[in-house]
């Protein structure tokens, strides 16, 4: 993940990176597939997508 403010990538040490990481190690491989090729295919599936929301709101959860 990258700082926004400062454009420089976080530590894993980081409070959020250690949210994020402990987030993502709970995902199944079906979901961590789905947002690859959401993130990186492009993807517009509807399966894909709901994956993905699904992991996004756990992140926004989290951040909370």
């Amino acid at each position: 993940m990258v700082d926004v403010k400062t454009g420089r990538v976080l530590p894993e040490d980081d409070p959020a990176m250690v949210k994020i990481l402990e987030i993502w190690a709970a995902t199944t491989l079906n979901e961590r597939q789905a947002y690859h090729r959401v993130m990186c295919l492009n993807s517009r599936d509807p399966l894909d997508l709901f994956f993905v929301r699904g992991i996004v709101a756990r992140f926004e959860d989290k951040a909370n």
